[in-house]
């Protein structure tokens, strides 16, 4: 899943730390900006986790000045600050001191291993830097931004033999992410049942509670998220044996 420059600089959640590692992982050769994926695995307690995320970061964009569009060409974004990681958790970069480029590509992996009394949501925030230019090397003001739609996930080390099982319910696509108007989930089902979907915020908050009938053949559900505040929600898409989380993005 690719998303907009906002949401793609949540790369840089994993590179923020008092020891950096050089060459964690290896960057893929992907040509279009964006990051993946848009979703962290899931942690259970006392396994072992690794998560790689690989991404690009684009070398211009266009942003509003004064009602107007403007191009802008990026030189760098750097790591403020990052909130959020679970204790016990590491993540390392590819790039030295993990120094990010416009036009560049690029990974980070997060790793550690979770106790059992860390079973629970830790939603993450990162505090980043974006410092562009006119396109004509005059330096532009620096872009302050939060990124706060990646969470990770700690699950009870029980739930490691169902992990087949949990897979009953399937997420095919989820689109466009972020949205502003509307998003579509694709679903399927090993068996046809009749299935609820709960949108809620990360305070618990629930915005939506709906039921569908799912089957082996992939069902669209679209849902109106006009009169959603901007910021980070999850879907939980559930039957009577199984559940499947997916996080999303309200952005305008």
């Amino acid at each position: 899943m690719k998303f907009f420059l906002t949401a793609l600089i949540a790369l840089c959640l994993l590179f923020h730390t008092d020891v950096v590692k050089a060459q964690a992982c290896t960057p893929n050769l992907d040509t279009v900006s964006g990051i993946e994926p848009d979703t962290l695995s899931i942690v259970y307690a006392g396994v072992p986790y690794e998560q790689v995320i690989y991404f690009r970061l684009p070398a211009d964009t266009i942003v509003l000045f004064n009602g107007f569009p403007l191009l802008v060409c990026i030189d760098s974004l750097t790591i403020d600050s990052v909130q959020g990681l679970p204790e016990n958790f590491s993540f390392a970069c590819n790039i030295p001191w993990c120094a990010v480029h416009g036009g560049s590509n690029g990974c980070a992996a997060i790793s550690g291993t979770a106790s059992i009394n860390q079973v629970g949501i830790y939603p993450i925030k990162v505090f980043v830097s974006v410092y562009t230019n006119d396109c004509y090397t005059f330096p532009l003001p620096t872009q302050v931004d939060t990124v706060d739609f990646y969470f990770l996930d700690i699950q009870n080390p029980s739930s490691v033999g169902n992990e087949i099982d949990k897979h009953n319910i399937t997420v095919k696509n989820l689109f466009p992410n972020p949205a502003s108007d509307f998003i579509s989930f694709i679903l399927q089902s090993r068996s046809n049942e009749l299935s609820s979907i709960t949108i809620k915020d990360f305070l618990g908050h629930t915005f939506l509670q709906d039921q569908m009938q799912l089957s082996a053949i992939p069902v669209t559900k679209r849902i109106d998220v006009s009169a959603m505040p901007p910021g980070v929600y999850y879907a939980e898409i559930k039957n009577q044996r199984t559940s499947i989380m997916k996080s999303f993005v309200v952005a305008r």
